[in-house]
């Protein structure tokens, strides 16, 4: 159980500074490129995938339910309580898929060989 504890602070971590930039203020300058912003969504959920494995070491629809609902509930909130910025279901797909991403890695690199135990330290 010890060897969760610094996954656990590095997602925790992970999830406040994501709540950081989904609720900060716009720039008001446009994007890089055309689809900047789900770029960037898929991104911050593919990281929190990665971390969410070893630290909680639940089964795998378990974290992908946990990071669609987080996910759902960010863009509601958004929407809810931003000024700038708005509630968009296309975001919510970018995060899942992010989600989707990390732990499909997880298991592509580490879980079919048995060396995710081992790594996560089980």
């Amino acid at each position: 159980m010890a060897a969760s504890v610094p996954w656990r602070v590095l997602t925790l971590v992970w999830w406040g500074l994501s709540w950081w930039f989904l609720f900060k203020p716009g720039s008001g300058e446009p994007p890089p490129f055309e689809h900047y912003d789900k770029l960037g969504h898929f991104l911050l959920f593919f990281v929190q995938g990665l971390l969410l494995v070893p630290a909680w070491r639940a089964r795998a629809w378990q974290l992908m339910s946990a990071l669609a609902l987080w996910a759902v509930l960010s863009e509601l909130a958004q929407g809810a309580f931003t000024a700038d910025r708005m509630a968009d279901p296309f975001d919510a797909l970018a995060d899942m898929a992010g989600g989707a991403c990390a732990l499909a890695l997880w298991w592509a690199v580490l879980g079919r060989s048995g060396k995710l135990l081992s790594f996560i330290g089980r």
